[in-house]
């Protein structure tokens, strides 16, 4: 008999319920849709403060809403917690929940919005050993996984650069490309480059400031990194040039990425004897789910008593090059 999770979430907005609604996505691509698709996790209750989003959750999922954290608690035993709320308030209710008998953590990205309160999680992580998994759910998607996999065996050589494409808002969406440039290539070291403003004028609805410029990573490898306003359309591209040849990978922000990797062959130019050409050789598309195949990484880091694959450990590296942008310890999340 599988092992059965009492499941609750704190905030009942857009990634812990409403995003369901949009007919474009892959769905489950929510907690809420991912507790119900997995037959081992319940999804028992929730938490918000705002009357509204209360009666909407409690309307879709037919569960009990509360407006705070200790009648959830009151009222049922919990095994795993959905921190779904803004960024600036994690913390405090990562300490909330760490005080009842729970069993593991999905928190929302980012870990947080300062650089003290995510050294504060780290010490509490390490104190209560609960796993906590921040939802970077393209590191659990088998595109960008299959590319880890090219780069650390050195199938088409080593990397030479990277460039990493995001719509707006360094802090919220556009911290997915972040982390998953941490994620194939390693730590980011240094960030040179220039925050530019996003407005209500180009249809964005994100006020979240976006980033242009060169990064560092601290295996001596360059990138560029493009999360500018301007577009009206989701999009997130990763460009990888080895010494034999090119991983692009494009994502359409629905859940469904494309990887296109090409090899370099000798070019049938005479005049061109040391120059080769790039080929495409193979196409891989996105199949699985990136928020079941998350929330079964979580279920299997509480068994087996080990970290996620996206845990707060690297989120915080995550943070830390986003707060270099600003040459900050804090950005005032929106």
């Amino acid at each position: 008999m599988k092992d059965s999770y009492k499941c609750a979430i704190i905030g009942c907005g857009r990634i812990a319920s409403l995003f369901e609604d949009d007919p474009d996505r892959n769905k489950p691509c929510t907690h809420a849709g991912v507790y119900n698709k997995i037959n081992n996790t319940e999804l028992v209750c929730a938490v918000d403060i705002d009357k509204e989003k209360r009666k909407k959750f409690k309307t879709k999922w037919n569960v009990p809403v509360y407006d705070n954290i200790k009648d959830v608690f009151k009222n049922h035993n919990i095994d795993i917690v959905s921190i779904c709320t803004h960024p600036k308030s994690h913390r405090l209710i990562i300490e909330d929940v760490l005080k009842y008998k729970i069993k593991g953590i999905i928190c929302e990205k980012p870990i947080t919005n300062n650089k003290s309160d995510a050294e504060k999680i780290l010490t509490l992580s390490k104190e209560t050993n609960i796993p906590i998994l921040i939802n970077y759910n393209r590191r659990y998607d088998e595109v960008y996984r299959y590319a880890k996999e090219i780069i650390d065996n050195k199938t088409l050589g080593d990397v030479v650069s990277i460039k990493g494409n995001y719509y707006p808002g360094t802090l919220y969406a556009g911290s997915h490309i972040i982390d998953i440039m941490i994620y194939l290539i390693g730590n980011i070291e240094i960030t040179k480059g220039f925050i530019t403003k996003n407005d209500e004028d180009n249809n964005t609805n994100n006020l979240d400031n976006g980033f242009v410029g060169a990064i560092k990573f601290n295996n001596n490898i360059y990138g560029l990194l493009d999360i500018t306003s301007g577009r009206n359309y989701r999009y997130m591209g990763v460009d990888i040039h080895l010494s034999k040849g090119r991983i692009l990978i494009e994502d359409d922000c629905e859940g469904k990425g494309t990887l296109k990797l090409y090899k370099s062959i000798k070019s049938d130019i005479n005049s061109m004897e040391n120059c080769k050409k790039l080929k495409l050789f193979k196409i891989k598309k996105s199949k699985k789910n990136n928020m079941v195949e998350m929330m079964f990484d979580l279920i299997n880091s509480i068994k087996e008593n080990k970290k996620p694959i996206s845990n707060e450990i690297t989120s915080i590296n995550t943070l830390f090059t986003i707060l270099s942008f600003y040459n900050k310890e804090e950005i005032e999340s929106l």
